[in-house]
């Protein structure tokens, strides 16, 4: 088993992720637990949306980017601390 810190998107699709790891202490508190679940999720879906072919944006109700690849940066000539 790899320690959570080591784990890649490689490792997600083989189905070889694990939430808790072994050391763990007891009484750690749940949500502890699934931060490392949920840092996992968020590079999954950067890497997903950098590896798509094409421009992908996602703004919010009030018009507001929340999400985009790097090929929305590049086409627009944004940065992220921009968007």
């Amino acid at each position: 088993m790899k320690p959570i810190s080591e784990l890649r998107l490689a490792d997600i699709i083989s189905r070889e992720v694990f939430v808790v790891a072994p050391d763990t202490p007891l009484g750690t508190h749940p949500e502890m637990l699934l931060q490392p679940a949920l840092e996992l999720e968020k590079q999954f879906s950067e890497d997903t949306l950098d590896a798509l072919p094409g421009v992908f944006y996602m703004f919010d109700a009030a018009g507001r980017f929340v999400r985009w690849n790097h090929l929305f940066s590049k086409v627009t000539g944004n940065t992220p601390r921009l968007l």
